[in-house]
């Protein structure tokens, strides 16, 4: 399995931008499981199938449905403490996957710290 972070804009209209990360989200899960649920058809029982048996199928991950109300510049925590929780979790993933033409500076942090640590960027925008 790869998991894959999903970088996308949050500052600039929280409730709305968490609502279409939830919608990315719930496309690139969907189709990872209709992926697996392929290859399960192959199988008598899923359970007894090592990860591998899934390599290709991607994992999305959002520090925006991760921490939604930790995330909340309301909640008063300093965009300092928000982007470590985010690169923590962003360090746990094989790719970051840009879904956004608009590039805010918490999403040029997270691209910058994938291009220097080897975590591969593609773009989905």
């Amino acid at each position: 399995m790869i998991n894959v972070y999903i970088c996308h804009p949050y500052t600039a209209d929280p409730e709305g931008n968490v609502e279409k990360v939830k919608k990315l989200v719930e496309k690139f899960a969907g189709s990872a499981i209709a992926k697996m649920s392929d290859r399960d058809k192959k199988t008598c029982s899923r359970s007894s199938e090592p990860l591998e048996f899934y390599s290709g199928v991607y994992v999305p991950i959002s520090p925006m449905l991760v921490f939604p109300e930790f995330m909340s510049e309301t909640a008063g925590i300093k965009r300092e403490h928000a982007m470590a929780f985010c690169i923590s979790l962003l360090s746990a993933c094989d790719e970051l996957w840009v879904c956004s033409r608009e590039i805010s500076d918490g999403m040029a942090d997270e691209i910058s710290f994938a291009s220097e640590n080897g975590i591969k960027v593609v773009w989905k925008a």
